[in-house]
C-alpha cells in the first residue's frame, strides 16, 4: 500500500506486509523492488518514505539494503526511514 501523503506532501509506502508463512523465502525483496519501481515512475516523487518498528530486525535489513536510511523520525512508535530516487 503506497500513497502521496496530502498532509506532508510525501510519498509513503504505508505497508508491505508478507504473511509469516512465506516470509524468509525472498517475497519481500521482490514485492519491496516492484513498489520502488513502480513508485520511481510517479512524477514528482524524488524520494520514498516507509516507517519500521525497531524491533524489526528483518525489515530494517532488507531496506538497507535498498538503500532506505533513517530519518531520526519516530512516527507511532515506528522509525521513519527514506529511500532517495
Amino acid at each position: 500500500m503506497y500513497a502521496l501523503d496530502p498532509d506532508d506532501g510525501n510519498h509513503w509506502i504505508y505497508r508491505l506486509m508478507i504473511d509469516a508463512r512465506n516470509q524468509g523465502k525472498g517475497f519481500g525483496r521482490k514485492a519491496l523492488a516492484a513498489v520502488v519501481e513502480t513508485m520511481a515512475t510517479i512524477p514528482g516523487c524524488d524520494a520514498i518514505y516507509l516507517g519500521v518498528y525497531p524491533d524489526n530486525t528483518r525489515a530494517h535489513a532488507l531496506y538497507r539494503r535498498f538503500g532506505f536510511r533513517e530519518t531520526g523520525q519516530i512516527i507511532g512508535g515506528e522509525t521513519v526511514l527514506r529511500l532517495d530516487l
